[in-house]
């Protein structure tokens, strides 16, 4: 069986961006941040793969001097305060919609930090070996390559293990075990495709049945499940980029079913009929780690995350 729906009562971001620190090597014994973007999101019913990536970066601490600003905190989308409910956030829109792997993609991490040719995650039984890659903007991740279905972790759980680096200024060798549960994947069933494409056809004024399942079990930590937070998410976003991004979000009360109310929906849509909107569903799981602190004292939890969605098209009622 598994467990039921973990409750946060705070804000979330949905995506996972980086933030560059100093470009200088900081040396084995100076705080380095270490950054983590697990994910695999799919649409159009799975027929389609947005993101699938394992990443693992290393970047100096941003130290903020006496008198200086800090930095601002990333844009988030409210959560609903209780399952059930829904909350809608209009979020400034920071950068065209982007293909997956384009220069303007910046939905990856990286950091300055040069550290061993590879490091691993290891449950016991297998290893993934992560290799160096470079960004588009010339900072250095490791990644899983090939990402795909069939490679992504889906219902695992993983240390982490950063072997000694031959650089005397890189990331010195450490472990650390269970960081990383991976959530089973997802795929939306309902609503269906529409005659006409493989956009779902949504009545406003209507009530919107979502229901998915998932392929996999729960991962698990020190012998437990994994208790995960399910998320059904509508966004709006303006193609042309002028207009924010609007999110509705909620948070469901069972297992694999969810009825958005059809006010809600009139709300997201209100001013937003035209072709200039794209609209997308997506049930969103998010699997977080146990928070553990590095080397340097820096704490970090790992979210990891798995999703499936379609494109809405909005239609007048009768």
């Amino acid at each position: 069986m598994r467990t039921g729906l973990l409750l946060l009562s705070a804000c979330s971001s949905f995506d996972y961006g980086m933030s560059k620190g100093n470009p200088d090597s900081p040396g084995t014994e100076a705080p380095v941040d270490l950054a983590m973007d697990i994910a695999y999101q799919s649409t159009e019913w799975g027929s389609r793969v947005n993101r699938c990536q394992v990443q693992v970066a290393f970047r100096p601490v941003t130290v903020v001097e006496p008198g200086e600003e800090p930095p601002a905190p990333p844009q988030a989308v409210d959560l609903p305060e209780e399952p059930g409910d829904c909350r809608i956030t209009d979020m400034e829109a920071v950068s065209q919609p982007m293909e997956v792997g384009s220069e303007d993609d910046d939905w990856q991490v990286g950091g300055e930090v040069i550290g061993p040719e590879a490091v691993y995650l290891h449950d016991g039984e297998d290893v993934l070996v992560l290799g160096v890659a470079t960004t588009a903007t010339e900072d250095v991740r490791y990644e899983l390559p090939d990402c795909s279905a069939s490679t992504f972790p889906f219902s695992r759980t993983f240390a982490l293990q950063v072997p000694a680096s031959e650089d005397p200024n890189g990331v010195h060798p450490f472990e650390m075990s269970e960081l990383v549960a991976v959530g089973p994947q997802v795929r939306v069933s309902s609503p269906p495709p529409g005659d006409q494409g493989s956009k779902a056809l949504v009545t406003l004024g209507e009530d919107l049945d979502v229901s998915w399942t998932l392929v996999g079990d729960d991962p698990t930590v020190s012998g437990e499940p994994v208790e995960a937070l399910v998320k059904v998410m509508v966004l709006q976003q303006d193609l042309e980029r002028e207009i924010p991004d609007r999110w509705l979000v909620c948070l469901p009360t069972e297992e694999g079913t969810f009825t958005i109310p059809g006010e809600e929906l009139e709300t997201l849509a209100e001013g937003r009929r035209e072709d200039r909107f794209i609209t997308t569903m997506t049930v969103h799981l998010e699997v977080e780690g146990v928070e553990q602190a590095t080397p340097w004292g820096r704490l970090v939890r790992v979210g990891a995350h798995t999703s499936d969605g379609a494109a809405l098209q909005f239609v007048d009622g009768d």
